[in-house]
């Protein structure tokens, strides 16, 4: 299955959750730890960004593990802070 994620919600240095959306229904709030399940799971998840008005698909979302943590990123660096691109921030 796919999903898309269009905001984050950052922690002291890390995503805690995520607006992620399946199909066309309204957005679901997930913690990063089931983002990282679902992407375990199989699924695929994409960031997804706003441009002039369009929603436009972003980036494929991976996971990584250092020293027993999960953590969620785009950009295959594999340092520590979770990194999604520059999605809108929301207050959890």
């Amino acid at each position: 299955m796919k999903y898309w994620i269009t905001e984050v919600c950052h922690g002291e240095n890390h995503i805690e959750k995520v607006k992620i959306f399946k199909n066309t229904s309204k957005p679901e709030i997930w913690t990063k730890d089931e983002v990282v399940e679902s992407i375990k799971n199989g699924n695929d998840i994409y960031t997804m960004i706003k441009v002039k008005g369009e929603w436009r698909v972003g980036s494929k979302v991976k996971t990584f593990q250092r020293d027993g943590t999960d953590y969620i990123h785009t950009v295959p660096d594999e340092v520590s802070p979770d990194n999604l691109g520059q999605l809108t921030k929301f207050i959890c």
